[in-house]
C-alpha cells in the first residue's frame, strides 16, 4: 500500500465538503474530515500520479498532483510536473474538441515528454480576473464595456468557478477579490468611472500578482485602449512577468487602430507567450461578441501534465511546443516556462 497524506488549508469562512483522492484518474478515496491520511492499496499496473481534489460547500475545487516513480518511488518526493492548456483551432478558426491524448505531442526544450494527465478543460474551475481601463479616454466607451463584462460573467461563471475585478486608471484597484458572487461583481462593475491616466504595466503586474498561488486554470482578461503613460515597468518587464506567472492572458485593445503598430504588436505577444489571444474590436459594441470568444477559448482547452524528462536549471527559460498530428489545425498554448 502507498500511505497517502494532504494537507489542507481552507480559505476563512469556507466549509471543506470533501477531499477525493485518485490513482491516475480512478478515485480511490472520500474523505469528509481530518486526518487526511490514509493507505491507498496500488494497483497490479503501475499508477503513474496521485492525485488530490478538495471541494468546498460553495462547489469551487483545489487540487494538487504528485507523480510515482513506480517502482522505485520514495513517499515525500517533490516532483515538478508541468501544466500546459492548449487550445486547438480548425482553418475557420473553430474550436477542435474531439482530439485524443495519442493527437498531441509536446516538446519541452525540443526534447518529447510522456504526458502523464490529459483531460478537457470543459468542467475545470475557471479562475479569472478582469482587468479594465478606466482611464479619461474610456469615458464614451465604459458602460458598453461594462456591459459586454457582466454578459461574460454572466455567461461564463458556474458554481465551481471565481472573478476577480481590477480596474486601473494611473493605478490599478481590486474592486472585488476572487468570488463567485455575481451580483458582487456586477455592482462593481457598474460603479466604474473613467477618470485620470493609464498605467497599463504597472496595472498588468499587479493582476498578475494577485492570480499567483491560485490553483488550476488561471486566466487575466485584458481591456484597454491605448497605451501605457507612466509605468514603473517596461513593457519588457510586464511581459518576462507574465511568462513567469502561468496565467494565461488574452488582450483586448479597443479601438487602437491598425497604424498603432508597437501597442497591437506589444498586446499580440502578450497574449501569444501565455497561450492565449489578442482582439482589437473598432467599437465598444463589439466587445459583447469579444468576450463571448474570450468565454469559448475558456471552455474547449485541453489540458497537458507532464513531468520533464530532463530538470531545468533555476531560472532558465524552458521553451515549450505544443504540437497535434492532424494538418489545418492551429494550437494556442504557452511559449515557455520558468522550472
Amino acid at each position: 500500500n502507498l500511505r497517502a497524506r494532504a494537507e489542507v488549508q481552507v480559505p476563512d469562512g469556507q466549509i471543506l465538503d470533501r477531499l477525493e483522492l485518485y490513482l491516475d484518474e480512478r478515485r480511490v478515496a472520500m474523505i469528509f474530515q481530518p486526518p487526511f491520511s490514509l493507505p491507498v492499496p496500488l494497483p497490479d499496473r503501475p499508477a503513474r500520479y496521485l492525485r488530490a481534489v478538495a471541494y468546498l460547500a460553495d462547489g469551487s475545487t483545489a487540487e494538487d498532483i504528485v507523480l510515482l516513480n513506480a517502482p522505485g518511488y520514495q513517499e515525500n518526493v517533490d516532483v515538478p510536473l508541468v501544466e500546459v492548456y492548449a487550445a486547438v483551432k480548425d482553418a475557420q478558426g473553430r474550436p477542435v474538441l474531439d482530439l485524443k491524448r495519442e493527437d498531441f505531442k509536446v516538446l519541452d526544450g525540443g526534447v518529447p515528454q510522456q504526458v502523464v494527465r490529459f483531460e478537457r478543460v470543459t468542467d475545470l474551475p475557471i479562475a479569472a480576473a478582469l482587468l479594465i481601463d478606466t482611464s479619461a479616454s474610456m469615458v464614451k466607451s465604459l458602460p458598453e464595456a461594462q456591459r459586454a463584462a457582466i454578459g461574460f460573467l454572466k455567461a461564463t461563471l458556474s458554481p465551481r468557478d471565481r472573478a476577480a475585478l481590477i480596474p486601473f486608471s494611473e493605478s490599478p484597484r481590486l474592486a472585488v477579490k476572487l468570488t463567485n458572487d455575481l451580483p458582487a461583481l456586477a455592482g462593481a462593475l457598474a460603479g466604474l468611472q473613467a477618470e485620470r491616466s493609464t498605467v497599463l504595466w504597472d496595472s498588468l503586474v499587479f493582476g498578475l500578482h494577485y492570480l499567483q498561488g491560485v490553483r488550476g486554470q488561471r486566466a487575466l482578461l485584458l481591456l484597454t485602449d491605448g497605451g501605457d503613460r507612466s509605468s514603473h515597468f517596461s513593457f519588457d518587464e510586464a511581459l518576462e512577468y507574465a511568462r513567469r506567472s502561468g496565467v494565461t492572458l488574452y488582450t483586448v485593445g479597443l479601438a487602437v487602430g491598425k497604424l498603432d503598430l508597437e501597442i497591437r504588436k506589444r498586446l499580440t505577444r502578450l497574449a501569444e507567450e501565455t497561450g492565449g489571444k489578442s482582439f482589437f474590436p473598432e467599437a465598444a459594441s463589439d466587445l459583447s461578441a469579444v468576450y463571448a470568444r474570450i468565454q469559448e477559448e475558456l471552455r474547449s482547452r485541453y489540458l497537458l501534465v507532464y513531468q520533464p524528462a530532463a530538470a531545468g536549471k533555476p531560472g532558465e527559460y524552458r521553451p515549450v511546443s505544443v504540437q497535434v498530428g492532424r494538418p489545418g489545425v492551429t494550437i494556442e498554448a504557452i511559449r515557455g516556462y520558468y522550472p
